[in-house]
C-alpha cells in the first residue's frame, strides 16, 4: 500500500487533546477510491474529500464531488477513517518511543 505523508497530526506531549488526530485526502479515479492521491490523480478525481479524526471518531469532513453515489461516498469516508486510525496508532507509538528517550520537543514557540 502506498502512503504519502500528506497528514496532519495534533499531539503534544504535555497537552494530548485526548490522543492524536490525523487527516487524509481521498480521491475517486477510474472507479477506485484512493487515499492521499497524488497531483495527477487529484486532477482526474471525481471526488475531493478531506476527512479528519481520531482513533475513535471522525471530527471533520469536507467534500466536493461530481455526482458520487452515496455508497461510494460512505465507503470513501470509512476507508479514510481506517487510514486515520493507522496514522493515530503510528503517532501513539512514536510518542511512546520519544517519551522513553526523554526528549523534550516544543512544537510551538
Amino acid at each position: 500500500m502506498r502512503k504519502y505523508w500528506n497528514i496532519s497530526s495534533t499531539f503534544n506531549f504535555r497537552y494530548t487533546l485526548n490522543g492524536p488526530t490525523a487527516a487524509v485526502n481521498v480521491g475517486y479515479v477510474e472507479n477506485e477510491i484512493i487515499i492521499n492521491p497524488n497531483e495527477e490523480e487529484r486532477e482526474h478525481s471525481k471526488l475531493k474529500l478531506t476527512v479528519a479524526g481520531t482513533e475513535d471518531k471522525i471530527t471533520m469532513i469536507e467534500a466536493g464531488a461530481d455526482e458520487i453515489p452515496n455508497d461510494i461516498m460512505l465507503e470513501a469516508i470509512e476507508k479514510a477513517h481506517i487510514e486515520i486510525k493507522n496514522y493515530a496508532n503510528l503517532f501513539r507509538k512514536l510518542k511512546l518511543k520519544l517519551e522513553k528517550q526523554n526528549l523534550n520537543i516544543n512544537l510551538f514557540q
